[in-house]
């Protein structure tokens, strides 16, 4: 009885894994299949906003080509004029390349067969250095690269393990951290030597064969618990967002910055310069190093904002690659908060926070001032009225000042494209002297910077597209919910370095292409980089930041990929979780484990072989291994310990260059008692009257006429939101007032008359040939155009029918035939129907104005 209990359970249990793996393998399907069914829509949206926008991306190149090649139509075609064009080949960094950039390869290469006129072909690269694997780059096309011309084209395959790049301590430890019991067993490593020397001097022996160190790494700091009283206004927490990690980082960029400083002052560089002799002659030199001399690496980007901080309080200027960080800089989002409340001025918060700001900067009382005036019994819905029509206080005369740049702009925000507005705004209002006058030292640079990246942003976002300032700000507020790398970087700073000499720069100028003020730059300049952003270049000392939080990545959920080199196309491609993974696919995720393994040794192959004279490597404690000194297994720095690569010592304890670090920030800090640093900024008109009023008295327009220009924005704004247009379906969802209210920052009750005008408009019978996607072949809301005199005009609504183009306008009421305002209107619309001519000549334009209440009066017919 008991063996048949047992055969009975062991029965049950093998029921039991083939049911689990069975809903494994069902959510699988179910994944996949809504993977590619969601995967198919992106492509087919995207394919469609491309070509309406006529560009195509890397990925449809490389498609497109593999698509050409194999088409037999076109595949003799093209095969001839790349015969007459090429006779050698060269492909350089071949581990980058991926599967379907071989399968174009060697198509081209099988179609000649043995004749003997094909080309030559010769390919470099170091499998060491793949690091691309995220855009499917293959160190395994190596071997098949390999084998393919062995055999097709008798070629020689010649391996090369001596460099001419690093010192010989650097190579010492690059074999010592990629020794044979430390890398995975097929990892392709074999002893590097070098060819590096250097000219003998009466010096420490370092320069003669270089250096490479590991630093002590940062001690972790368990996060305070004190028990807090009071409540937050009273003891606020200073930054929230100050995390044990954050500080550790802040730490080890003090660290790196004294570091940097003590070796510019113990160390030399092996340079080459010309010989005042002979200019043709080159000679080596050893010069004092300098800040372009430092490449600072990291993994990721996590932590650039904590090093870059420390630079920048160590008075060091840098080049980083952090993204995304130009739209988060304060002054942009002052910026942007100006150019909102051009187009809606009702909006309290963006106007607070403009007159806070440097351009206008009002104080507390000022603002209170504000306050009080709209808390008052006069009348005053919102802070713009107060502002506008406020009479009787101290403040007056500054208020008006105020009103009228911002009415001034406003009137020219309705002619002008953003750059022209924004270039305006700039000069008539001082904008880059007032924050150059306001922040500290140490940030102009990178303040004027980001004020000029914004400037240009504002001329090259999509190709200058977005002419109108609504549609600019829209664009802007998309781009800060997008992901960093998507997000545009924050400027680049001046190249005025600071003591420095001309002559130090020579020897860099005639052994670069780039221009003196480029190379002047650069060498006044440590540089933050990824690894990935570094692989190609090169500096004589290279520290490697965060190497204690490196090791490789485990993957819980991803997509499969199975590209034989040797098929024409994958045998599989999937995505995964970890509960859907299954036993059928383990196979092909350990595969990607080990890719993924070997990739995480390339990129500390690469970081190390960067250097040239010095490498360092720097990191911070891990909150876990606490019993091993928080170093974490299996991330660079262990395996450098394991290296035994020796510490460097030469600094002072960690305490105590963070002190003189901190002493040093401090004594550059402004005091109230002490007059702020002279500084100069280059052709900038320092003052400025400004134009010409455009428009009339800027004070004229009136509580009551200013709520009807409003309530006109607010109803044009839900009736866009509403209508169907080009790409975007039907809108099935009408949003609700309490949402209307919070985009627009008006009451609930304007919200409530601003969404029945629009569904009145929307739903009218009459309007329906408008409206409805059916009864109409496309349509365009809120269209920019520019005429070619450059006006900027925006047209409401443009519908594409079977015989005509019709032009919409909307307007809250419409115009007797008596009535200036219809002179006006039909003045506005034939100038709309001049350009939408301009741009479809072959078709009749018609243009109708049509007002709240649902009714259309045709203008031109």
């Amino acid at each position: 009885m008991p063996k048949e209990f047992i055969q009975v359970r062991q029965y049950w249990g093998r029921v039991c894994e083939q049911y689990i793996e069975w809903r494994t393998q069902r959510d699988a399907i179910a994944l996949n299949q809504a993977w590619f069914a969601v995967s198919a829509a992106i492509f087919k949206h995207t394919q469609r906003a491309k070509e309406r926008l006529r560009v195509r991306d890397f990925d449809d190149l490389e498609l497109g080509v593999a698509q050409m090649i194999a088409d037999p139509r076109i595949a003799a075609y093209l095969q001839a004029r790349l015969d007459a064009r090429y006779k050698h080949i060269l492909i350089d960094e071949f581990q980058d390349t991926n599967p379907l950039q071989w399968q174009i390869l060697k198509s081209w290469l099988e179609a000649y067969g043995d004749d003997a006129n094909r080309p030559k072909v010769f390919i470099v690269g170091d499998p060491k250095q793949s690091i691309y694997r995220f855009r499917r780059a293959d160190p395994r096309l190596f071997t098949a690269a390999t084998h393919f011309l062995e055999k097709h084209y008798g070629a020689a395959l010649e391996e090369q393990n001596t460099t001419r790049r690093n010192a010989p301590k650097i190579v010492e430890a690059v074999n010592a951290i990629f020794a044979a019991d430390r890398i995975p067993e097929s990892y392709p490593f074999k002893e590097q030597d070098t060819h590096w020397t250097a000219p003998s001097l009466p010096e420490p022996a370092v320069y003669q064969s270089g250096e490479a160190y590991r630093l002590n790494l940062i001690p972790y700091e368990e996060p305070s618990e004190d028990q807090r009283f009071g409540n937050a206004l009273e003891a606020a927490l200073v930054d929230p967002h100050e995390t044990p990690a954050k500080k550790q980082r802040a730490q080890e960029g003090r660290r790196i910055a004294s570091l940097i400083t003590h070796l510019m002052q113990t160390r030399r560089v092996l340079d080459e310069e010309l010989d005042t002799s002979n200019s043709k002659v080159k000679r080596i030199v050893w010069r004092p190093a300098r800040p372009g001399d430092f490449l600072l690496l990291v993994k990721r980007r996590a932590y650039l904002l904590e090093y870059e901080t420390a630079l920048r309080d160590a008075g060091l200027l840098y080049e980083s690659p952090r993204l995304g960080g130009l739209l988060e800089t304060l002054e942009v989002d002052d910026l942007i908060a100006l150019l909102t409340i051009l187009v809606t001025p009702g909006n309290d918060l963006a106007l607070a926070q403009v007159l806070r700001s440097p351009l206008f900067a009002l104080d507390e009382t000022q603002m209170q001032t504000l306050a009080e005036l709209v808390q008052s019994n006069q009348g005053y819905r919102n802070w713009w009225e107060a502002l506008t029509h406020g009479e009787s206080h101290s403040h007056q005369a500054q208020f008006q000042s105020i009103t009228q740049h911002i009415k001034q702009w406003i009137d020219l925000a309705k002619h002008l494209p953003v750059h022209d507005l924004l270039d305006h705004v700039y000069f008539s209002g001082d904008v880059r002297l007032k924050y150059a006058s306001h922040c500290h030292e140490s940030d102009r640079d990178q303040v004027l910077a980001n004020l000029d990246a914004f400037l240009e942003l504002a001329l090259n976002l999509d190709g200058g597209r977005y002419p109108s300032l609504g549609r600019f700000i829209t664009q802007l507020n998309r781009m800060r919910r997008g992901d960093e790398d998507e997000t545009p970087d924050e400027g680049e700073m001046s190249a005025e370095a600071q003591n420095e000499d001309p002559d130090d720069l020579e020897s860099d100028h005639e052994q670069s292409d780039e221009l003196p003020e480029q190379s002047g730059r650069r060498a006044q300049r440590v540089r933050l980089m990824t690894i990935h952003g570094a692989k190609g270049l090169e500096a004589p000392f290279v520290i490697l930041l965060d190497s204690n939080n490196t090791a490789a990545p485990h993957f819980g959920s991803g997509v499969l990929l199975d590209w034989d080199p040797e098929q024409a196309g994958p045998s599989h491609l999937s995505m995964f979780t970890k509960l859907s993974l299954g036993a059928g696919r383990e196979d092909l995720k350990q595969q990607e484990k080990e890719i993924a393994l070997k990739e995480n040794w390339n990129l500390l192959y690469v970081a190390i072989t960067r250097a040239k004279q010095g490498f360092w490597m720097s990191g911070v404690e891990s909150s876990q291994n606490r019993e091993d000194a928080g170093v974490s297994k299996d991330s660079w720095y262990a395996r450098a310990r394991s290296a035994e690569l020796p510490l460097f010592t030469e600094l002072d304890d960690d305490l105590q260059s963070s002190i003189r670090i901190q002493k040093h920030i401090a004594t550059k800090a402004p005091t109230p008692d002490t007059p702020s640093t002279q500084f100069e900024l280059r052709d900038l008109v320092l003052s400025w009257r400004g134009d010409e009023l455009v428009g009339g008295d800027p004070l004229s327009i009136s509580p009551e006429r200013q709520q009807a220009l409003d309530e006109g924005v607010w109803f044009h704004g839900v009736l866009q939101r509403i209508s169907p247009q080009q790409y975007r379906p039907v809108s099935h969802t009408v949003p609700e007032p309490k949402a209307i209210a919070s985009a627009f920052m008006i009451s609930l009750a304007d919200a409530e008359r601003a969404l029945q005008r629009a569904i009145t408009v929307y739903q009218a019978p009459e309007l329906q040939t408008y409206f409805d996607p059916t009864q109409y072949q496309e349509a365009w809301n809120e269209l920019d155009l520019v005429s070619i005199e450059g006006k900027s005009m925006r047209i409401d609504r443009l519908v594409e029918l079977s015989d005509c183009l019709v032009i919409l306008d909307y307007k809250l009421t419409l115009p007797k035939l008596d009535d200036p305002l219809y002179q006006q209107y039909t003045e506005q619309l034939t100038n709309y129907q001049v350009e939408v001519q301009r741009i479809y000549p072959h078709k009749a334009i018609k243009a109708i104005l049509i007002d709240a209440q649902g009714k259309s009066l045709p203008l031109i017919h």
